[in-house]
């Protein structure tokens, strides 16, 4: 099957023409050796492709454990509790999809949230959900009756009125006492803080789609890191490296962000920059003129037509080599301008008739 320029999602190099990845950002793998938490910005430059390439080539060589997660989900989300949930929710079912048998069998101690109107627990290794009217907070509940701390007491045999009672109260505490509390705006560090110490490997964990999440829940988000991070120094069970994704840079995301303060609230202000664990504020870089042909030179490899020197050096002076420009005119001068059927080879002609085309019919690409 001839393959296609991708101009929707991340690309797979089963079906779209697809540079390697890893030589657009050689440093990465120096940054997760340091185990640094880093931002990757920039709109349309393959961040995402980027990310799920990495994840499958640290599996692959199975150094660390990569978890890849959108927070597209939570977008809309301004209620803190409701987004903390959410997100260990999409933390857990992404680990229950995984090809990884560890982080399959990692996901069955985290806690599951359900909404309900009593609050919120956090669940251990053996969390059950309790249940709740929808449209409540969420819950999770841990049943320490399942852990093996928890012994039998045996038969106590015949008693009184007054044993029976005391028994009954003391029931009665057990019950009370079988879930532990905690605030759900804890329960991301909490969450990763159990996920890794169930593996046997260090965890890399991808944040995509930044830019999704509510003030204060972003607010929170970055805390909730901060506070494992610094953990992190202590014991080891916290992820190895997290990368944020966002398309915005991190100057102009940190001034959007930033919740105005509440008067009557007695959590501190956001500091002037809470990316202060972040170390490095990186982008992928944009295709060269060389790697516009390379690119181009797969479409002639698969297709067997070929591709002037032309074409790339007028694809790269109407892009200046962001890759979702330059597949969108690739893409477009090689379906529609040059058509799929022609025998002619694809110039730099068919590069401006695909840009003229675009800012006409696509003017907000540019």
């Amino acid at each position: 099957m001839t393959k296609t320029f991708n101009i929707d999602g991340p690309s797979d190099p089963s079906k779209h023409y697809a540079l390697p990845l890893e030589d657009r950002q050689p440093e990465m793998d120096a940054y997760i050796s340091l185990k640094r938490y880093f931002v990757i910005h920039g709109p349309r430059s393959g961040k995402t492709s980027f990310s799920a390439a990495l994840a499958k080539r640290l599996h692959r060589e199975k150094l660390h454990y990569c978890l890849l997660l959108g927070l597209k989900p939570l977008e809309g989300t301004e209620d803190v509790d409701a987004a903390m949930g959410l997100l260990c929710s999409l933390i857990k079912e992404s680990l229950l999809s995984s090809d990884e048998t560890a982080l399959k069998n990692a996901a069955k101690f985290l806690p599951a949230f359900e909404p309900d109107k009593s609050g919120c627990s956090f669940g251990g290794p053996s969390a059950v959900s309790t249940g709740g009217p929808s449209g409540g907070p969420l819950i999770c509940s841990w049943d320490r009756s399942a852990s093996p701390e928890t012994e039998s007491k045996g038969d106590k045999g015949d008693k009184g009125d007054k044993d029976e009672k005391d028994d009954k109260s003391e029931t009665d505490s057990e019950n009370n006492d079988r879930h532990v509390p905690l605030k759900v705006t804890t329960a991301l560090s909490a969450t990763l803080k159990t996920l890794v110490a169930k593996l046997d490997r260090s965890l890399v964990l991808v944040f995509d789609d930044l830019e999704s999440l509510a003030p204060e829940v972003f607010s929170s988000f970055l805390r909730q890191l901060r506070a494992g991070y610094i953990l992190r120094r202590v014991n080891a069970t916290f992820p190895r490296s997290v990368i944020l994704l966002s398309r915005e840079k991190v100057s102009k995301l940190t001034l959007i962000k930033a919740p105005a303060k509440n008067p009557l609230s007695s959590e501190p202000a956001v500091t002037a920059n809470p990316y202060n664990i972040f170390t490095k504020f990186v982008s992928i870089n944009n295709f060269s003129r060389e790697e516009i042909a390379a690119l181009l030179d797969l479409w002639s490899k698969d297709t067997g037509r070929a591709a002037d020197v032309s074409a790339a050096e007028r694809a790269f002076h109407w892009t200046k080599g962001e890759p979702f420009l330059v597949n969108a005119m690739a893409k477009e001068a090689t379906e529609k301008v040059l058509g799929k059927n022609s025998p002619l080879p694809l110039r730099g002609c068919h590069m401006d008739v695909a840009a003229k085309s675009l800012l006409e019919n696509h003017p907000e690409l540019f």
